[in-house]
């Protein structure tokens, strides 16, 4: 992967500032403005910014979690600026201040992980930053043993009665859900168990319960979005219903000078992409619904679309999307 697509997959997750999960968000107005200016793509000032946060955070000490946010959007600044060495370096800075961080695979697309993953690979290989060593293994519990009860004397043991015969068929019913399985539940009540006229040896048979389709929509809370000119925007969407796709369809609007540009992939939790270009004029709105293939697939989980700028000299606004499945559960 080329430097410069890892520094433009980067850009649109950078919103995503939630998901450095052990880090703690930051209160220190300079940290909040050099990730702003990351966020945006604002790379050359980021990098000062964050650069200066960073000098008088280490000064200052005892912020170690806000330190260790400062070197890791200053490694990403300069992911932005195609100075990967300067990246890793930075991000190696933050794992030594920091030695619990941990990125959050749930947020961050994969293609963005794996820039930290090697970088933390190679920090391990090289003994710049010690493993975190296993949890102690717990000591095995050694029950005690069940005392040995004396049986009671004969004479002591009482003698229970036994109840009296009831008349009639007896029979316990599972009710499930309603409508058909709740009427025979009643019929078969009012017959008095299945096979007889009274007697209890019947079997009762519980109704199976048949899979319902259920339509179910929901909208992402990271928009709007900024795509620059020549760049990407990410959003993501965690659908929670779950059950497995009949149909698809992606709900989206974006405003953009000329929405020929646009390329626009939607990934699934399982990492499937579904891929769609612009419209072939440039008119300045694009929105949906349109189909998306993803029948027989789960659909609970972290959707991830990203937007792409191909063309020079246009710029534009994800302003919503969001996802209504048909599922089946």
């Amino acid at each position: 992967m080329s430097t410069r697509l890892v520094a433009v997959l980067l850009i649109g997750a950078l919103a995503l500032a939630p998901s450095l999960g052990a880090l703690e968000a930051p209160s220190d107005p300079e940290l909040e403005e050099g990730i702003r200016q990351t966020q945006i793509g604002d790379f050359e000032n980021a990098v000062v910014t964050l650069d200066t946060a960073a000098r008088r955070l280490a000064a200052e000490g005892g912020r170690s979690a806000e330190l260790a946010r400062a070197y890791v959007y200053l490694s990403i600044a300069y992911l932005g600026l195609s100075q990967e060495q300067k990246a890793k370096a930075q991000f190696l800075e933050a794992l030594k201040t920091d030695s619990d961080m941990t990125i959050d695979e749930g947020e961050f697309p994969p293609r963005v992980l794996e820039f930290f993953e090697e970088a933390r690979e190679e920090a391990l290989a090289e003994g710049v930053v010690a493993p975190v060593p296993p949890p102690p293994a717990e000591a095995p519990t050694v029950s005690e043993p069940e005392p040995v009860l004396e049986p009671e004397p004969a004479s002591a043991v009482a003698t229970a009665e036994p109840e009296p015969e009831k008349k009639g068929g007896s029979a316990k019913w599972l009710l499930i859900g309603g409508g058909a399985a709740a009427a025979a539940g009643v019929a078969l009540a009012a017959g008095g168990g299945s096979g007889g006229s009274g007697g209890s040896g019947g079997t009762t048979t519980t109704p199976t319960p048949q899979p319902v389709e259920e339509w179910f929509e929901k909208y992402s809370a990271q928009v709007p979005r900024r795509i620059p000119d020549l760049n990407q925007a990410f959003s993501q969407l965690n659908f929670g219903p779950a059950g497995t796709i009949v149909e698809a369809y992606l709900e989206f609007r974006i405003q953009h000078t000329c929405r020929a540009d646009l390329w626009m992939e939607l990934r699934h939790p399982d990492g499937t992409t579904y891929s769609v270009s612009g419209p072939a004029d440039c008119a300045d709105l694009w929105e949906g619904p349109i189909g998306v293939p993803a029948e027989g697939k789960t659909s609970n989980g972290i959707w991830t679309l990203t937007v792409m700028d191909t063309q020079p000299d246009d710029a534009g606004t994800l302003e919503a999307w969001g996802l209504r499945l048909l599922i089946r559960r």
